[in-house]
């Protein structure tokens, strides 16, 4: 690639992606430029050869334009999706969400080994109380949309147990039976 990737918009499936719709493709002795249309920006160019291009895109869609050329966040690997596929998938970020990523301890470790393929790594999360309309309200900030979350059994305790503190200083009354 001959352009900082980083440039390509974030955006969220399951996954992070960087990702750009490609506009056009030029061909050059042997080489393959994808030109490719950044938001606020001049359209930038990814350079990948034939083989990429064979092995990505269907033969029945004669050409990789109007798909999208993606980068993933973990591992560096490209590919190309259909704009259709790309589009139901996927949203791209806000810079609010763009910030919190920033902010998060999110490196793509797993602390306590990969639970499944859509375990994202670790998380950093707080527990706050917070007033809410009706009083106070315990909040769990994941600083991301999270779907679920993994925890062994010692770190279960200190989240129950930092949820329980916060609870109580919000005036609630707690019992528990274990």
């Amino acid at each position: 690639m001959n352009f900082n990737d980083s440039e390509l918009p974030l955006y969220r499936s399951h996954k992070l992606v960087r990702a750009a719709k490609i506009t056009d493709v030029e061909y050059d002795s042997g080489a393959v430029y994808l030109v490719l249309a950044i938001p606020g920006k001049m359209s930038k160019v990814a350079e990948v050869d034939q083989e990429w291009l064979d092995k990505r895109v269907p033969k029945t869609r004669k050409t990789p334009v109007g798909g999208y050329f993606i980068r993933l966040e973990t591992d560096g690997y490209t590919s190309w999706v259909p704009a259709e596929v790309f589009e139901a998938g996927n949203r791209a970020l806000t810079p609010a969400e763009i910030a919190l990523l920033a902010q998060e301890k999110i490196d793509g470790t797993f602390p306590q080994g990969r639970a499944n393929v859509n375990d994202d790594g670790a998380l950093t999360l707080a527990v706050s109380l917070a007033d809410a309309p009706t009083g106070s309200m315990v909040r769990i900030d994941f600083g991301k949309p999270t779907a679920w979350i993994g925890l062994p059994p010692q770190h279960a305790m200190q989240l129950a147990s930092a949820i329980l503190k916060k609870a109580r200083e919000g005036g609630a009354v707690v019992t528990l039976e274990l």
